[in-house]
């Protein structure tokens, strides 16, 4: 084979299979252009049967690779062109960490490196460093990584290359952001060389929102979210990913976490695809984390262990807070051995770690997880003593065996005793909890102490009522079962929203949801707690990761009204909380009277909250026994 069918069968091979990694393809057609040693031209036919032998399925396209580049070395080394034999180095470094063979690859790098410093190429130089910086991050050398991007930032800086300077700075941004030891020096970088905040290239912005989260800023992580928007549409899978990894931890901040677990997933599947698994463990590891704290165990645990398959081959250094959060769940899950299987295993590796020249990293570690640590500990040695107790019964088992059976019978009679009491409590919780479901906790307790609970009148509530535009409609399109799934998603939201407001939600009659703020414990803030709620449940129906049918085709209408009303429980028979008046009346009647996608007030709930919210009068609604009555928009919070 001719070194012209060699650079070609090398060019092809990278773009291709290399996503056409610029730096190889340039160093290529570079090659190409040596003329000395092309034999003869291509034509057609003899193209297709080169691309066959290359891409045949059944070849191994690496090593198939890496024998061209071998010879194509061998046949530039002969003819004494040192700048093109840096190139070839350089891309046969790239084409063998492509098969994770990291350390092979940095020999080649050096390489490459030591020839264009003896050219002082300075263009060349600068990529060597680079590409050697990244390599050394995938085999968690922070330390050697972020000396090669400084050195990668000065010959940029001697070159006046500002693509160049812009390319370093957010390597050692990346550095200290993956770190976690320096936030504000990791802004500083990721802002260097661009004139203003718009300017900034959206994969700068996505780490920004991350660290300002780091720092418990959400404001300015917002602000950097919205100008990282385009990396959720972005073609390159790497940028995409970093985009729904930026906007998952902005979820996870606010305890959003069923929007954050979609954005981590979306984002795992472009790191996959990109054969970037080293990102992708800190994704599982989030997901992890989030339902350890909604009480889900075991996915929890399968999540934790997913991390901890990727860590160990690509990302060592995430392995000493993955069995942390192991050893937890193996606690909740009652399973001691393995709890504590997972301290052990979280020392070895912080025992091997320390061993590195990474020793800022571990510190860093080691501040993080230190008040996890004194617990762990202390449970590490309430196990072992429960195992030395163990053992020293099984020593003595065959001299004292009917001491163990005494004891045996005494311990099955308690924990059956214990089971009974343990059951008992458990049905008294779940039938507390099923009560708290239907009723306040303050009017629960009087109904569980009296037996019954006397009805109230409140002088002052906000009442809300929602309802769907063309709900009618949209059912008609729907199965029974696609209509509820719809309703129960929507629905769902709104019980978390009001939630975060000390909103009590009455009930929901078809597609119509009614809260109110103010009772069974009255309180001052009613009429805005009620006001923020529904801007903000506004906001989820807008929210473009929300693909619901009821949005799509509708979208949600919503009205407020202040005033007095009579709550109690009604019914013997599937009883329930309900509220009664004329202020249940105008609130309905400014729903009907609103416009979907707005929150349309009466004039009493106006009056209360005009300080705080932006509102827009629309004119006067006729209300029965009441006349006309103001109306209404909630803009915007002030």
């Amino acid at each position: 084979m001719s070194l012209r069918q060699l650079l070609f069968c090398c060019l092809l091979f990278c773009c291709t299979t290399l996503n056409a990694q610029q730096l190889s393809i340039d160093s290529l057609f570079g090659i190409i252009r040596y003329e000395k040693a092309v034999d003869k031209k291509f034509d057609a036919a003899e193209e297709a049967q080169f691309q066959i032998a290359v891409f045949d399925p059944r070849t191994e396209l690496f090593d198939t690779l890496d024998n061209l580049l071998v010879r194509l070395l061998a046949e530039l080394k002969s003819n004494g062109d040192s700048s093109l034999v840096a190139g070839v180095l350089h891309l046969r470094g790239k084409i063998i960490a492509a098969g994770s063979d990291f350390k092979s690859a940095i020999n080649f790098y050096n390489e490459s490196l030591t020839l264009y410093a003896a050219l002082k190429d300075s263009s060349g130089m600068a990529s060597a460093y680079k590409i050697l910086g990244t390599t050394n991050i995938r085999l968690n050398r922070f330390n050697t990584a972020i000396n090669y991007f400084f050195k990668y930032l000065r010959i940029a800086e001697h070159m006046h290359d500002t693509d160049a300077m812009r390319s370093a700075c957010f390597s050692i941004g990346k550095v200290y952001h993956d770190r976690e030891l320096e936030p504000r020096k990791s802004i500083d970088y990721f802002r260097k060389y661009t004139a203003s905040d718009t300017a900034l290239p959206p994969i700068n912005c996505a780490f920004l929102a991350r660290e300002f989260l780091f720092l418990q800023i959400p404001d300015s992580a917002a602000y950097y979210l919205e100008l990282a928007k385009p990396l959720l549409t972005s073609p390159y899978l790497f940028h995409g990913a970093f985009g729904y990894k930026a906007l998952a931890s902005y979820y996870q901040y606010n305890k959003q976490f069923d929007s954050a677990s979609i954005c981590y997933q979306k984002a795992i599947h472009r790191f996959n695809t990109a054969h970037d698994e080293f990102n992708a463990v800190s994704c599982y590891y989030r997901l992890g984390e989030m339902a350890f704290l909604e009480g889900k165990t075991r996915l929890a645990e399968k999540y934790f262990l997913d991390a901890e398959s990727y860590a160990l081959k690509y990302h060592y250094f995430e392995l000493p807070r993955v069995y942390v959060g192991l050893s937890g769940v193996y606690e909740m899950l009652h399973q001691p051995s393995r709890a504590y299987s997972m301290l052990k295993n979280y020392k070895g590796v912080m025992d091997s770690l320390r061993k590195t020249e990474e020793s800022d990293i571990l510190l860093a570690t080691d501040l993080r997880h230190q008040f996890i640590l004194k617990e762990e500990l202390l449970k590490e040695q309430q196990l072992r003593k429960e195992f030395e107790k163990i053992a020293l019964v099984k020593q003595q088992r065959e001299l004292k065996i009917i001491a163990v059976v005494i004891i045996s019978l005494v311990t099955l009679f308690a924990l059956v005793f214990l089971f009974q009491r343990l059951r008992i409590g458990k049905e008294k919780k779940r039938s507390d909890a099923l009560l708290l479901n239907i009723l306040p906790g303050e009017v629960a307790e009087e109904l569980k102490d009296k037996g019954r609970a006397d009805a109230k009148h409140f002088d002052d509530v906000t009442v809300m009522f929602s309802d769907f535009k063309n709900f009618t409609t949209i059912s008609e399109s729907l199965s029974p079962k696609e209509l509820v799934a719809e309703i129960d998603t929507c629905f769902r939201a709104f019980d978390r929203i009001i939630g975060k407001y000390n909103i009590e939600k009455i009930k929901t009659i078809g597609d119509s949801y009614m809260c109110v703020g103010g009772l069974p414990v009255a309180n001052k803030t009613h009429a805005e707690d009620i006001v923020l709620a529904a801007l903000e449940i506004i906001r989820f129906m807008d929210d473009p990761l929300n693909t619901s049918l009821l949005k799509k085709y509708g979208g949600v209408r919503i009205g407020i009204h202040t005033g007095p009303v009579v709550a109690g429980i009604v019914g013997v028979k599937k009883f329930a909380y309900d509220i009664w008046g004329d202020t249940v009346n105008v609130a309905s009647r400014m729903e009907s009277g609103g416009e979907a996608g707005k929150v349309n007030i009466s004039g009493s709930t106006y009056c209360l909250v005009k300080a705080k919210f932006n509102c827009r009068h629309r004119g006067k609604i006729q209300a029965k026994n009441k006349g006309e009555i103001d109306m209404y928009f909630v803009e915007q919070e002030l």
